[in-house]
């Protein structure tokens, strides 16, 4: 089985065609889930559609670390990050 990565472009594409609609139309659908997804993770919020993905952030806590050049002892600072996890029924999809 091959792995084919799909451009924006060619996800916009693709579902234009299976969904019988246009271009701009797919497109358009497709910046307002990225708008929506962004607004809501930059607020805080997760989003789960059970047994598909579940999207959110977690804190990383702060931690002292060493400089692999100069052996000195830094901080850095405690920080949000995003996370993905895939839901039970697509992972099993996928190994079908």
């Amino acid at each position: 089985m091959t792995q084919e990565t799909k451009t924006k472009k060619e996800i916009v594409t693709a579902y234009a065609k299976r969904f019988n609609t246009t271009k701009k139309e797919a497109e358009d659908t497709l910046m307002k889930v990225m708008t929506f997804v962004t607004e809501e993770l930059v607020q805080g919020n997760s989003l789960k559609l059970v047994g598909f993905l579940e999207l959110g952030t977690k804190v990383r806590s702060a931690k002292v670390v060493r400089s692999i050049h100069t052996g000195e002892l830094t901080e850095t600072p405690a920080k949000r990050v995003p996370y993905c996890k895939f839901g039970k029924t697509l992972k099993n999809k996928i190994m079908e």
